[in-house]
């Protein structure tokens, strides 16, 4: 599999890519280095930060979603944030999951493999579950 993995974090992005060595990966350190790479690469799927200077990952992850050739690929997003607000912003953008760092190599693999074994019609779907899910709890929260 082709991935995209956009990262600030150098030992982050070492992880990353030892974790998915298995994989063709494609590895940037910011959103902005991202961006040319959509146009001219055919990924499969993407691993993007949330927080990066100058272009941050939900940028990264609309332009994914902008683009005919890639648009239906797995998104996940890394994130040191857990607030309900920046999962809805992120599953907005097309984000499929989540993950939060420090988070387990293995979860992301698991997580990849089941992405990209899952339908595309079946992930927009959960997706938008996952969605309407963080914004209940965001209601729920605000309630308390």
């Amino acid at each position: 599999m082709r991935i995209l993995i956009a990262e600030d974090d150098e030992d982050i992005r070492a992880l990353l890519e030892v974790t998915l060595l298995d994989h063709d990966v494609v590895s940037v350190g910011d959103g902005r280095a991202a961006l040319p790479l959509i146009g001219s690469d055919r990924f499969e799927a993407a691993v993007l930060d949330v927080m990066m200077p100058e272009v941050d990952g939900l940028s990264v992850c609309r332009a994914i979603r902008r683009d005919e050739r890639i648009r239906d690929i797995p998104i996940v997003m890394l994130t040191a944030r857990v607030q309900e607000e920046d999962h809805i912003k992120g599953f907005e953008a097309g984000a499929d999951r989540y993950l939060t760092k420090p988070f387990e190599p293995d979860d992301l693999t698991e997580i990849l493999a089941e992405l990209e074994a899952m339908p595309v019609q079946r992930r927009v779907a959960d997706r938008e579950e996952r969605l309407r899910q963080a914004r209940f709890l965001r209601q729920v929260e605000h309630r308390f």
